[in-house]
């Protein structure tokens, strides 16, 4: 029981160390990680893969259409 509480307190204080960032800042949120919406990666034509796999696979069923 004294370990669990022990881990408990511990990953609570990681939450907390994690979100110093969001609870100190005014209007703080943490920061877009996702490669969709990074104008970096934009600019150098990587997108998300998501997004790229729903591109291929409208190109493939429109080739499929035309070839019947």
């Amino acid at each position: 029981m004294k370990a669990f509480l022990t881990i408990l307190i511990l990953v609570g204080v990681a939450v907390a160390a994690l979100s110093v960032r969001i609870i100190i800042k005014k209007n703080g949120t943490f920061r877009q990680t996702d490669i969709g919406d990074s104008p970096e990666m934009k600019a150098r034509g990587i997108g998300c893969t998501m997004e790229q796999d729903q591109e291929a696979r409208k190109q493939r069923c429109a080739i499929d259409v035309k070839n019947l």
